[in-house]
């Protein structure tokens, strides 16, 4: 039964769980977690299973079912994108966001969080009928559009961009919270919205959960003695900026024995492929996508983890597979700016290398030496695991929300925080 004084709380994205959208897992977590508050009722508003093909083969999910918590998880109707994927895709963008806002306005809640699926415009109209029933309005932005797509060159900065910008930067300007992952992020949206005291916070993402069957690694995976592994795992898309480093490989000279591995799908791969078979670069690996089950222990035992960016994508988004390397206890290295908050972790918390992403000479020697400084993998990863629980662990980010939403009765809406201790 809703309590008169409880807090009623809708949280909206187009992919949950069972899904295998890397928010929608999240976004699963952050809704146990505030379910399990005090005078906290929770309910989802998502749309059925599309994301993972083997998801959407076990069938349909109820319309409403109860998860985990407590919380209510309710689905829009929504065509099949099993065909014609693009056209029934963007289709449901608009009926979805069209379904949320109805649902906003019948329910009621007080507090209303919408991330970037559907992006910019499903935001804006979650954002529009929270403003009609006055509920506080929190925009969780895992990465901002359409400024990320025009510095990874996927957009020109055309009337219709510069519209969505128009759009999301009013979205950001009528919000009462904005959460993003990092600093750069945040003094983005402070410049969006010409606001210096605009509301961000500045909260990491959850290590992902793993809800799938746990699997044993395959021996042909597990890196072998004597030899340096570096690993990046995640996404391979254009963002990754991955030819730097598969260039840098070939440079690393010949006497030091290591491999890189990629793991993970993406755009980009058969590029990366093609660049490797055409250099005949025997030093760079390609696995598929693995379950956390599979990856995490990859991760453990590699002497490197690397995270990578295209020049100017820190400002816009951050990478939150770095966490996970942590929590790992994994050395990493970092190539972006020396000026983004980015660039400058493995410094700040004694954890590895950082150089610039755009030097494939630099990024060679670097890679030089840390196969030279292999000793020192023992105090990185030490480090590593420790800065993630003290900073990034989950106790710290169940704070963060809890804090967060608590205050949604109560805070100015020109309060600037962070979720974690910095």
């Amino acid at each position: 039964m809703v309590s008169e004084n409880s807090v009623q709380i809708l949280l909206a994205h187009r992919y949950f769980w069972p899904d295998s959208a890397p928010y929608g897992l999240l976004l699963r977590q952050i809704a146990t977690l505030l379910s399990q508050q005090e005078n906290f009722q929770v309910t989802v508003f998502t749309g059925q299973p599309a994301y993972s093909k083997a998801v959407v083969a076990q069938g349909p999910r109820p319309r409403t079912e109860t998860i985990d918590g407590g919380a209510t998880v309710m689905r829009a109707r929504l065509f099949s994108e099993q065909r014609f994927r693009s056209l029934f895709r963007n289709l449901n963008a608009i009926l979805f966001s069209l379904q949320l806002a109805a649902r906003i306005l019948v329910q009621r809640p007080k507090v209303v969080m919408c991330s970037t699926q559907p992006p910019i415009f499903g935001a804006a109209l979650a954002q529009f009928a929270a403003g009609i029933i006055r509920a506080k309005f929190i925009y969780h932005l895992q990465d901002i559009h359409p400024e990320v797509a025009w510095v990874g060159g996927q957009l020109r900065k055309s009337f219709v961009p510069r519209l969505l910008r128009w759009v999301d930067a009013r979205t950001c300007r009528k919000a009462d919270h904005v959460v993003v992952l990092s600093t750069d992020m945040a003094e983005s949206i402070r410049k969006r919205t010409e606001n210096p005291n605009s509301p961000v916070h500045v909260i990491q993402n959850y290590n992902l959960p793993d809800y799938s069957e746990r699997l044993d690694v395959p021996e042909g995976f597990k890196k072998k003695p004597g030899i340096f592994r570096l690993l990046f795992a995640g996404n391979v898309g254009h963002f990754q900026n991955l030819d730097k480093l598969v260039a840098a490989t070939s440079l690393v000279g010949e006497e030091h024995e290591f491999e890189l591995v990629i793991m993970g799908d993406g755009k980009a791969k058969p590029e990366l492929q093609k660049q490797v078979a055409n250099n005949n670069n025997k030093r760079v690996v390609f696995l598929p996508y693995q379950p956390l089950s599979i990856a995490e222990p990859l991760m453990s035992e590699a002497d490197l983890c690397v995270v990578s960016l295209l020049p100017d994508v820190y400002r816009y988004a951050f990478p939150s597979k770095l966490i996970t390397y942590m929590s790992q206890g994994c050395p990493v290295l970092v190539l972006a700016e020396s000026e983004s908050e980015l660039g400058r972790f493995p410094e700040r918390y004694k954890i590895g290398y950082s150089c610039s992403q755009e030097s494939v000479d630099q990024i060679a020697r670097t890679i030089e030496f840390a196969i030279a400084s292999a000793s020192d993998r023992a105090e990185f990863s030490e480090r590593s695991q420790q800065a993630w629980q003290d900073f990034f662990g989950r106790e710290q980010i169940d704070a963060a929300w809890v804090n967060l939403i608590q205050s949604c009765d109560t805070t100015s809406a020109n309060q600037v925080s962070s979720g974690a201790k910095r």
